[in-house]
């Protein structure tokens, strides 16, 4: 299978057994491999971050288009945290809302 095929089922996966990591973590937390001198905690598990960003940036740009996706993009380029790009361009509120639309999102692609 394809790498967005395997990421795909490790989502469902994951969201079914509740293993995968709360967004919020996703979001404050460097690739397991970065060199980047931060306080950041490193993701632990390398094809979870893999598969749960790509899962992510698959389900804003599905949900929200290109326009809810780089509303997101310029705002963090912009230094601003993910949270303040929330409720523009028709994006859920909050970071809870969007990690439960995304669920809900992975949820119904079974048969992808």
């Amino acid at each position: 299978p394809t790498a967005h095929a395997a990421y795909d089922a490790e989502m469902r996966k994951r969201i079914a057994a509740q293993t995968h990591m709360p967004l919020a973590d996703l979001l404050a937390c460097l690739h397991p491999d970065s060199r980047e001198k931060s306080e950041k905690p490193k993701a632990k598990d390398r094809f979870l971050y893999y598969a749960q960003s790509y899962s992510v940036t698959a389900f804003l740009i599905d949900r929200y288009g290109t326009a809810g996706f780089r509303a997101i993009v310029d705002n963090i380029k912009d230094g601003n945290r993910l949270e303040s790009a929330l409720g523009t361009k028709t994006l859920p509120k909050t970071v809870a809302d969007l990690e439960s639309a995304w669920k809900s999102w992975v949820t119904e692609r079974k048969d992808r």
